[in-house]
């Protein structure tokens, strides 16, 4: 009969078991209620291996599993919350075997699904609270690679990375190294994950469908990037470990390749694992993976397949003891108080037979290295005993579990979902347990350390006193103050009204989770008419500011020498300043003298431009004051030499005073009009001035920067850029410009060259080729120029080149006549001429009909040459002929059936009848069949024959194969 929560919530003693939730029946089929329906009668179907997460809020939620025999996996994502003892179906079609539905890669919609999964899908919870899965089983297409995410907040899934089909091996890459096409192979029973505080996603081993076996690599997905990294281990499957020595991390370290279940994660962001199954052994090896060094280390367990475990008596650590092998450990808890931080896992299936499960709780505490067994017993299938739903009692028991699901609540509880107890029976459970544990089984608890701060912790009554309480691990606080005031507040304030001194007591204690602590802390309040006033030492300040004084002592009263009665005042004139200060019974007083000097005044002019060299003085005046100058320099005055911006600072004891000034040094004009040169045929010659933008004035009155002319003479010019000047003189003379003929356009054979020349020998030259010598050697088709120079005069010419492309004719291969043939050769139409050897012919073409060589020479309309020549080798073949019929009737008259050939090397001749008997064989082509066998002739009719037989083919012996028909008629 199945039992559901609709009973209150009853309190539970520590270290027992209570049925909550679900049926005491097996294979219980799933009430799904309302889609997003939390309510008491909702709970899901008998599950096995479906994943898990705890969310944020402390809720629990599951997705997919098996449900009973066939191993049929849901699609379904449900969420529980123990704070009311209920299930919500969340998501999914609520039917078996669903197939994934995808979208698009990387973007949430309201209609994907991961589709229905089982047998070991990894899960993670991010540092956001999003859900994450990968990999699994299901019963449609296989085992998968896909990476999946699930957002709380919008019900969506988003597939995030994978192939989007099933049986893909994976993408490596390189060790260590990122990249968007790295990507798991495909997997299952891969439960070892993590989420390390940086918000990675970790993952460890599984099993491998296409090998059947078991990975021992280790990934890390980066969200952000959303790219895996193969960070450790080998990049195939079937690995079978190096355990090193334990305790000792090393570079070497790896385990075995295994299904993984168990898995953790301490305070220092290390990875943790225990167990698993290799395909032949189970294990109860305990490791360690630390991030920044990238090691493995064994850390307790043995490296024995199959090991029995060692046990003692219940609640009683040692390290010694550790549990015995198993896989299937899917159910697993972290706890921790403080510095203390353990490990705990329930149940899973024995070394040697699958269908046996185990039902002992166990915890390892990290820091001692030691393992207790906590409840249950280490024989196998201990039976479940569910007592009353939702009451705790010693004798409740989940009994033995195979690939149940596990969550801790908020308040430190551990919770217990499904599984299977018997395997071999299919006893698939959906019942939820609640273990509370006893902090004294191990001993669990952290000591609380009491400390405050107490401001002020003196003065004159009445004295508000503020406390700041700084214990660590403190739940509740009790203070007492010493003069029979009490607070149970974190961080009181308590005002003291008597004279006198009061110890005040902290007491912080813990209950809990962590057991029960408590430490206290004393401190001295002292209270006394000693008031103190301290305005600080006399003081010079700078004209035009302005001095707080602050008599300070809150709370008091004030009397100043300004009449003022307000804790400050401020002075802005010089004189001497006191107070008296009034608190309670307390009286103190203080006098300070303020004095004001001059700030300097600095004024370095305005910004100045000179020419390159000009000597300029800066000062910054104010004298007997001290100065620090941009450069530098600390001088009253400085004398730059180069641009720039210079700023000084004027200092009259604290006053100072700032000023800057921009010098700019112009340089003087650069003015280069070029050397004497020629006037070539009275063209106009331009002169330039250069520098832009300054003023001009030639020797001829113009004020341009350029000056065009075509009259030889003397110019100059004198340029400014304001107070710089400079000039240049130029001389100019008459000049002819010199004469160029390169010749009428050229046609050349392939392979002639030819030099063009210039003339004008000791001019200066400038070809299109680029090189400047009077002449040039021209080898291929083109337009070339040169330019001649002499003076400032230029004369350019230019000549066409074409040079034919190669001429290439041919007669054919050399090969064979035979007596009585006839060879017609030609090298092509077209051509200008023909001249043939040896006959001296003049045609395209000519007949031959003797061996020999034969040559030809064509000219083409541009004169151009091509030679082609042929061998013709006397040689006739043989070939075999076989008559189709014969007439062995003694008449001296196709009497017998034979081959015949010239120049056979090889002969075989075989006949058979019409049933496939070999009648007749020969080797020598001379004779033949005479129609008879063994003596007697054999029947008119048609029989069939074949000639194996190798001839001379002119430059080698091949082998032939003739098969036919022959009519014998007689």
């Amino acid at each position: 009969m199945a039992l559901y929560s609709l009973f209150r919530i009853h309190a539970q003693p520590a270290g027992q078991w209570t049925w909550m939730n679900g049926s005491n029946t097996a294979n219980a089929a799933g009430v799904f209620g309302t889609q997003g329906v939390f309510a008491p009668g909702n709970s899901p179907p008998a599950l096995y291996e479906a994943c898990e997460w705890t969310d944020q809020q402390g809720n629990f939620w599951l997705y997919g599993g098996d449900y009973t025999s066939g191993l049929i996996p849901y699609a379904d994502l449900w969420e529980y919350k123990s704070s009311i003892n209920q299930w919500a179906w969340i998501k999914g079609p609520g039917t078996q075997n669903a197939n994934p539905v995808y979208g698009t890669q990387g973007i949430a919609a309201p209609g994907n699904s991961p589709g229905g999964k089982s047998w070991g899908v990894a899960s993670w919870t991010d540092n956001n609270g999003n859900l994450w899965m990968f990999g699994g089983k299901d019963n449609n297409n296989g085992t998968f690679s896909d990476l999946w995410e699930y957002n709380i907040a919008t019900n969506e899934w988003t597939w995030m990375k994978g192939p989007g089909i099933a049986n893909v091996a994976g993408t490596y890459g390189t060790i260590g190294v990122a990249n968007p096409a790295n990507n798991p192979g495909e997997r299952r029973e891969v439960n070892a994950t993590w989420t390390d505080d940086n918000n990675n996603l970790w993952m460890f081993g599984g099993y491998e469908e296409a090998t059947g076996l078991c990975f021992s690599d280790l990934w890390m997905y980066n969200i952000s990037t959303n790219e895996w990294t193969w960070m450790k281990g080998p990049n195939t499957s079937g690995n079978v470990g190096n355990w090193g020595t334990m305790g000792v991390a090393d570079p070497a370290n790896i385990p075995c390749g295994r299904r993984c279940y168990c898995h953790w994660k301490d305070s220092n962001d290390d990875l943790w694992f225990f167990g698993g199954n290799d395909e032949t052994f189970s294990y109860n090896d305990l490791w360690k993976y630390n991030i920044a060094s990238n090691n493995w280390t064994w850390m307790s367990g043995t490296s024995n397949g199959g090991d029995p475990g060692s046990s003692g008596p219940l609640c009683t650590p040692s390290t010694s003891y550790y549990p015995s092998a198993r896989y299937e450990n899917r159910a697993f808890w972290l706890r921790s108080c403080g510095t203390i931080t353990e490990f705990v896992l329930y149940g899973g299936g024995d070394p040697i037979g699958f269908p046996n499960a185990y039902g002992d709780l166990w915890n390892y505490e990290v820091t001692s290295g030691k393992w207790t067994m906590m409840n249950g017993v280490t024989t196998l299938n201990p039976a479940a005993n569910f007592g009353t739903i939702t009451v705790s009692s010693a004798a409740n028991y989940p009994g033995g579990r195979i690939g149940a699901l596990s969550w801790k609540d908020v308040n430190g509880n551990l919770w217990l979902f499904g599984g299977v107890e018997s395997w071999g029976n299919s006893l698939f459970g959906n019942d939820m347990w609640r273990f509370v544990p006893d902090s004294s089984c191990p001993n669990f608890s952290v000591a609380v350390s009491a400390s405050f701060t107490a401001l002020p912790d003196s003065g004159c009554p009445p004295l508000q006193v503020t406390f700041t309480n700084t214990s660590t691990a403190g739940a509740t606080y009790q203070w007492n103050f010493g003069d029979g005031g009490t607070s149970t507040l974190t961080n009181p304030t308590h005002t003291y009204l008597n004279l006198g001194t009061d110890t005040v007591t902290l007491i912080a204690t813990i209950i809990g989770a962590c057991g029960t602590s408590i430490d206290s802390v004393k401190y001295v309040i002292v209270v006394d008419d000693n008031l103190a006033v301290n305005l600080g030492p006399d003081t010079t300040l700078c004209n035009g500011q302005t001095l707080i004084l602050d008599a300070h002592d809150p709370g008091g009263t004030y009397q100043w020498s300004t009449g003022a009665s307000t804790e400050t005042i401020n002075v802005t004139t010089a004189g001497t300043y006191w107070v008296v200060v009034h608190q309670g019974s307390c009286v103190a007083t203080d006098t300070i003298n303020v004095n004001f000097v001059p700030v300097p005044v600095v004024n370095l002019g305005n910004d100045t431009s000179l020419c390159a060299g000009q000597p300029i003085t800066i000062d910054a005046g104010n004298p007997g004051t001290t100065y620090l100058w941009s450069n530098a320099a600390t001088t009253e005055t400085i004398s730059p030499t180069v641009s720039g911006n210079y700023s000084v600072i004027c200092s009259n004891g604290g006053c100072k005073a700032y000023d800057t000034i921009n010098i700019t040094f112009i340089p003087y004009p650069v003015v280069n009009l070029g050397p004497d040169e020629s006037i070539c045929d009275s063209i106009n010659v331009t002169l330039d001035a250069g520098n832009p933008g300054a003023n001009y004035l030639w020797s001829n009155g113009a004020t341009t920067e350029l000056l065009s002319t075509n009259i030889p003479g003397t110019y100059w010019v004198t340029v400014n850029n304001g107070p710089c000047i400079a000039s240049d003189t130029i001389t100019l003379l008459n000049n002819v410009r010199p004469v160029v003929d390169l010749g009428p356009p050229q046609k050349l054979c392939y392979g002639q060259s030819l030099v063009l020349d210039a003339g004008n020998p000791g001019m200066h030259f400038f070809w299109s080729t680029g090189v400047n010598t009077e002449t040039i050697n021209v080898t291929q088709t083109g337009t070339y120029w040169v330019k001649v120079t002499s003076g400032s005069c230029s004369t350019w010419d230019t000549v066409k080149i074409n040079i034919s492309p190669e001429l290439i004719i041919s007669l054919g291969p050399d090969t064979f006549i035979c007596p009585g043939d006839q060879v017609m050769m030609s090298p092509g139409n077209g051509f200008a001429s023909y001249k043939w050897i040896p006959g001296g012919e003049t045609t395209s073409f000519i007949l031959v009909n003797q061996p020999g060589t034969y040559g030809v020479t064509v000219t083409d309309a541009n004169g151009c040459t091509a030679e082609a020549s042929k061998w013709l080798r006397d040689f006739c073949p043989s070939d075999m002929y076989i008559p189709s019929g014969f007439t062995p009737n003694g008449n001296g008259n196709n009497d017998y059936f034979m081959a015949y050939c010239e120049n056979v090397q090889e002969y075989h001749m075989i006949i058979f009848d019409r049933w496939g008997e070999l009648i007749y064989e020969s080797y020598d082509i001379s004779t033949g069949w005479d129609g008879t066998f063994r003596g007697e002739e054999v029947p008119q009719g048609v029989y069939v024959y074949k000639v194996e037989y190798r001839l001379y083919d002119h430059t080698e012996i091949k082998s032939h194969t003739k098969i036919g028909k022959v009519t014998l008629i007689r």
